[in-house]
């Protein structure tokens, strides 16, 4: 039980995937999703979790102007983390995980290029998020320019349409999503 004192339990599909066939039966294709008899929600958006579970949220929502800027900060310190590994650990397998950290950094750059696809009218999909970095992707310094070039898409983005004309929702693979 955690704080406001709702009783849960934490499953890993991966670690139980008789637990994905489960929420397969309630007609879910994907997670994080918080269930509860044979209701659900994607646990995409917390807003969403706490009225699933009757919590109300208090506080106030970033403005995209600063969540545009976190996730600067964020991909800026994954290059930074980044280019400190050694280039033949790169393909290692992470403690505790069946991902490289090639994979996991690939991955974390990929969710820009989504959120972009999506903000320019396409549609967030489940494949965005299970791209594999292309073959030729084999050392820091690739994996450093793709996430560089990441950035500086992300930028040239914001740049374009602003705070003013950013959708107010995007397509995503669980349903069309509010972005405020």
């Amino acid at each position: 039980m955690r704080s406001p004192g709702i009783q849960f339990e934490s499953i890993n599909v991966r670690e139980q995937p008789e637990a994905m066939v489960e929420l397969e039966a309630l007609g879910v294709r994907s997670v994080p999703v918080v269930a509860r008899n044979s209701e659900y929600v994607f646990a995409q958006e917390l807003r969403d979790v706490a009225r699933f579970v009757g919590v109300t949220m208090e506080g106030t929502l970033l403005s995209k102007e600063v969540l545009i800027r976190k996730l600067d900060l964020v991909l800026a310190a994954a290059q930074r983390y980044l280019e400190q590994l050694p280039s033949n650990h790169l393909n290692d397998t992470l403690p505790g995980r069946n991902r490289s950290y090639l994979d996991l950094v690939h991955h974390l750059f990929t969710i820009p290029i989504a959120f972009l696809d999506a903000a320019r009218g396409g549609e967030l999909t489940v494949e965005h998020f299970e791209r594999k970095p292309p073959s030729g992707m084999c050392s820091v310094n690739d994996v450093a320019r793709f996430g560089q070039q990441v950035r500086a898409n992300v930028r040239l983005w914001w740049d374009s349409v602003g705070e003013i004309r950013f959708l107010d929702e995007v397509n995503t693979y669980y349903g069309r999503h509010d972005v405020h």
